[in-house]
């Protein structure tokens, strides 16, 4: 058999293969789960109790909408203010009304002086 035949046999045999194959992004075969989305790519506001703690991931996004806390870490860059456009400094108060993203983070968190209130985007509520 020539090299030219066999790929045009491999070809055939792949592409009548591929049309069996179920078509990413449909029910049948998603891409993520919706309970994936729901939790971690939309905002959602959450109620934390005085004396909480939450750690933030690299990427964790929030909003302080009402309340008081406070930023803590220990490595990395920290958490940046995207509203103001500049790094959050370690053990500094947030602010309210402003968003703050994670970025390369470790042991990243925010600790909860008087009962908040926040739009938060990836985090997980560690009450």
């Amino acid at each position: 058999m020539s090299k030219k035949l066999f790929f045009c046999f491999l070809y055939i045999i792949i592409t009548s293969i591929s049309c069996f194959a179920q078509v990413p992004g449909t029910t049948a075969d998603p891409l993520v789960s919706k309970s994936y989305v729901d939790r971690f790519l939309k905002f959602r506001e959450v109620v934390f109790k005085a004396g909480s703690v939450i750690r933030l991931n690299t990427g964790s996004m929030f909003v302080l909408i009402t309340g008081k806390a406070q930023l803590e870490y220990k490595k990395g860059t920290g958490v940046i203010d995207l509203t103001g456009g500049l790094p959050l400094k370690n053990g500094k108060q947030i602010s309210l009304n402003r968003l703050y993203i994670a970025a390369e983070c470790e042991e990243s968190v925010v600790k909860i002086e008087k009962d908040a209130r926040l739009l938060v985007l990836g985090i997980n509520e560690d009450k």
